[in-house]
């Protein structure tokens, strides 16, 4: 059957907010062949199988497998993995959400992206992880980014934003379509920008984001209620809280280092408030979350003070 040609979309570039998280190529080491979880269902995660094969099997029922030569796009689910011995494959995970946090696809299934028709797709995540090497950016991308040079962040944000021209182009071929942006408010818009965008080492004000967004305080805090349900400041810790588990999941940074980046006083504040949050202190949700990784957390220089 032809493949059906993908349908062209139109949407506001910047209301959608891409994210890298990691590229890199591998041969997969004893440790990592057999894994319980897949960890998809909040990053997009792609896999392309040079060499060997790989199945993964979902807990509710479903089983899909690629071979070498294929792209493997996973659903947003989680599902144990098995790779077989000696599978060399590129690695991505990411982000392509809409503001707001919905993903702009919904990812109900997975695409295997056969033999012949990734070439393209297969060409531009071999420049990402190339620019990824070339500067050994290790780690969380969000965090580590901040310490490299503009030229370098520029050229990989080149080829990142390069495969996901490829990536879309690719899922609509596939038949998936992309998730409507809600309609709301252009001042719920610039403020959800301003919020997602914000230095998390910057101290974060209500009063200011108002103000950028031309409304009072009351008014805002209602606007944005309606739109997303909490207020303002409920979104950006939300955010906070997120981009504290990928940097403890992703990276070797010490948790001094995290609680800096993140903007907190001291380690003891981010504990606290860590824990108030989630549960468990930062230490004891790493150690949780470590046997449940694709790979092992890449090493992160740490920052001079």
């Amino acid at each position: 059957m032809p493949r059906q040609h993908a349908n062209r979309f139109t949407l506001d570039f910047y209301g959608l907010q891409p994210r890298l998280v990691w590229a890199n190529e591998r041969t997969l080491t004893q440790e990592f062949l057999d894994m319980e979880t897949t960890a998809a269902e909040d990053e997009t995660v792609a896999w392309f199988i040079e060499e060997g094969e790989v199945t993964v099997t979902y807990p509710r029922g479903g089983v899909v497998n690629a071979r070498a030569g294929e792209w493997l796009l996973l659903r947003a689910a989680n599902g144990s993995q098995h790779f077989t011995a000696g599978t060399r494959l590129m690695s991505l995970r990411f982000h392509l959400r809409l503001r707001g946090g919905k993903p702009l696809f919904a990812r109900r299934r997975d695409v295997v992206v056969k033999t012949g028709d990734s070439t393209k797709l297969q060409q531009a995540a071999h420049k990402l992880v190339k620019e990824f090497d070339r500067v050994s950016a290790p780690g969380t991308v969000f965090v580590v980014r901040s310490r490299l040079s503009m030229v370098d962040n520029f050229r990989i944000e080149a080829a990142f934003m390069h495969w996901l021209g490829c990536y879309v182009e690719t899922m609509q071929a596939e038949g998936e379509k992309p998730e409507a942006a809600s309609r709301r408010d252009a001042r719920v818009t610039k403020a959800l920008i301003w919020i997602e965008d914000h230095p998390m080492r910057t101290k974060f004000s209500e009063a200011k984001l108002a103000k950028r967004c031309g409304l009072g305080i009351n008014q805002l805090g209602r606007l944005f209620r309606a739109d997303q349900g909490i207020s303002p400041f409920q979104y950006y810790e939300y955010r906070r809280v997120e981009l504290a588990q990928q940097t403890l999941k992703d990276s070797t940074l010490p948790i001094k280092e995290v609680s800096f980046e993140l903007g907190f006083s001291s380690p003891p504040h981010f504990a606290n408030w860590f824990t108030k949050r989630v549960g468990v202190s930062p230490r004891a949700w790493r150690t949780k979350i470590k046997p449940a990784q694709e790979t092992s957390p890449l090493k992160v220089p740490s920052r001079r003070r």
